[in-house]
């Protein structure tokens, strides 16, 4: 689902970029992430 993250997951994960160029290609995916948290807190 979100291919770009890293990590377990037991008490957190990453996102881990490059550099600027990296995060604008991973910004859509990034923002999804961020969405689907908000979603969660706010069910």
């Amino acid at each position: 689902m979100f291919p770009n993250r890293v990590g377990d997951g037991r008490e957190a994960r990453s996102f881990k970029v490059a550099d600027l160029a990296d995060l604008d290609e991973k910004a859509g995916e990034l923002r999804a992430i961020l969405s689907a948290r908000r979603d969660m807190r706010d069910a």
